[in-house]
């Protein structure tokens, strides 16, 4: 029989900005004087890093890679694909994933995979990574999500509480040793009818003109789609993936798309996993980058057999990995 390859998560790694942003701070001045509806949605909330000239996106991404290659101890030309997002990018196409190739110093053959599946390009990626490295299709894969939504809300609407900038990264391979982290199976679910509850478009100016590209959670289906799916239908995608398998929740690991304590206290009381590591209070909500940083910061930390990765996309989607350790 020809030999199957096994693929693996090699290595990880992830960067922040360097400024923290707290509740405080004067940009919510007015979200705190005036607490428009849905304010209370977005609970929980302490701290964020936030991009400030002249550290860019591109950089944080570039820092993600490196690391994670570093840790994986695989050459540069060993990589054939690097894919995932940088959101939201100077350009609407292309993505600046491309900069971060060139930063890296990857070569002609490596290929640039942009995803557009904002919150759940980490996950994604990881599939296609791990599929096409067991198919022969390529040797290594970096998975690579960065977010600077910080400059992409508007600070007149209770969502820009959430918003926290960062990039994370993981490094896909053969599998080398025991212990190594293999993707087993995934469950979806995606109900199309919310599309436009949350969206990320420029808006028209008063004088003429536009705004650079804000997130917006809608006025009148954005409440909707957060409570009736949002908060109610990961949890149910986790846990069918879960019984597909036989296994239990206090056997797993779960690491989530963060938004607020609404959010975590749903998903944590209806899925009881052994153990929810994330970073709400310290870094907000990092969009695509959340389980990506998530999982590199507790990454040493994990002592379950089983690891879930989870999150929720705009149009809406929920989507989650099984990964179990290698024997």
């Amino acid at each position: 029989m020809p030999h199957t390859i096994r693929p693996a998560l090699l290595a990880t790694g992830s960067a922040l900005p360097a400024l923290v942003r707290t509740n405080d701070d004067p940009v919510f001045a007015w979200l705190r004087e005036h607490t428009p509806p849905d304010s209370d949605l977005f609970r929980g909330l302490s701290q964020r890093r936030v991009l400030q000239a002249p550290e860019t996106l591109e950089d944080l991404l570039t820092q993600s890679c490196a690391q994670a290659l570093r840790r994986g101890g695989v050459a540069l030309d060993e990589v054939d694909l690097l894919v995932g997002s940088a959101s939201v990018s100077p350009w609407v196409a292309p993505n600046a994933l491309a900069v971060v190739h060139q930063r890296l110093g990857l070569g002609r053959h490596c290929r640039v995979l942009p995803l557009n599946s904002d919150y759940t390009p980490y996950l994604d990626g990881l599939r296609v990574a791990q599929d096409m490295v067991r198919c022969g299709t390529v040797r290594h894969a970096l998975v690579a999500c960065g977010n600077n939504w910080t400059a992409h809300v508007d600070y007149h609407e209770p969502v820009a509480l959430a918003a926290g900038d960062g990039a994370g990264a993981a490094l896909v391979g053969p599998a080398r040793q025991n212990g190594q982290w293999e993707l087993i199976d995934w469950a979806n679910d995606t109900q199309t009818q919310w599309y436009g509850a949350f969206r990320m478009a420029a808006r028209p100016l008063a004088g003429g003109g536009w705004t650079t590209p804000l997130m917006k959670l809608d006025d009148q289906l954005g409440h909707q789609a957060f409570t009736e799916y949002g908060l109610k239908v990961p949890p149910q995608v986790v846990l069918s993936l879960l019984t597909r398998h036989g296994l239990s929740a206090s056997e797993v690991t779960l690491f989530t798309h963060q938004t607020s304590e609404v959010v975590q206290q749903a998903w944590e009381q209806a899925i009881a996993p052994a153990r929810y590591p994330h970073t709400l209070k310290a870094y907000g909500d990092m969009v695509s980058s959340s389980v990506a940083v998530n999982l590199d910061h507790f990454w040493s930390e994990i002592r379950t057999p089983h690891l879930v990765l989870m999150g929720v996309g705009m149009e809406m989607h929920a989507t989650a990995l099984l990964l179990t350790r290698r024997h």
